[in-house]
């Protein structure tokens, strides 16, 4: 695959239909086909949306929930009601 090819041609750029998780699996079956890494992806980082969970788990990889965004989640719990906080602006 030449550098080019990934540049203009890459995932990120392309229209996808992610409107479920059969569709999602669905693209990422296509692509990891497509850059030749299907037996290299033993994982991916997941948030915790189902759609994107279950199309990872019936791609038959492991999910792995992304801690930055559980962390987050957390915080968000903590601090709902709490009505004195303050907006820092760094």
């Amino acid at each position: 695959m030449s550098s080019s090819r990934w540049r203009s041609d890459s995932f990120c750029h392309r229209r996808l239909d992610l409107s479920d998780s059969q569709n999602l699996r669905k693209s990422i079956v296509v692509h990891l086909l497509e850059f030749e890494t299907t037996e290299r992806v033993v994982a991916a980082t997941v948030d915790h949306a189902i759609d994107i969970e279950k199309a990872v788990r019936d791609a038959q990889i492991a999910d792995i929930a992304c801690l930055a965004h559980s962390l987050n989640l957390c915080a968000e719990d903590m601090l709902r009601g709490v009505e004195d906080v303050k907006v820092v602006k760094t």
